[in-house]
């Protein structure tokens, strides 16, 4: 059980911006947390809102050549854009 919660995926983790639909991204704030800081992050891929996967035979690959806006984009901003999204 303690494996499950620090290591899910998905679930109410601390770390984690809530609402998302169908997706796990790290919140702003806990990227400073010692365990997301060595764990998590290094495990991640910074995306912006727009990001697509494709599935491969050696796992996922990201798509992500959007034109952004060079600007810090807040959790609930980022959850808003992600969830609302047409591709």
């Amino acid at each position: 059980m303690i494996i499950q919660g620090q290591f899910g995926g998905f679930g109410p983790l601390p770390w984690y911006i809530s609402g998302i639909k169908g997706a796990a991204f790290v919140r702003r704030a806990a990227q400073t947390e010692p365990f997301v800081r060595r764990i998590v992050l290094p495990n991640c891929q910074l995306v912006g809102p727009l990001h697509t996967l494709e599935h491969a035979p050696r796992g996922w690959l990201v798509h992500d050549d959007h034109d952004y806006e060079d600007r810090d984009i807040p959790d609930e901003e980022f959850k808003d854009l992600y969830n609302n999204r047409k591709l």
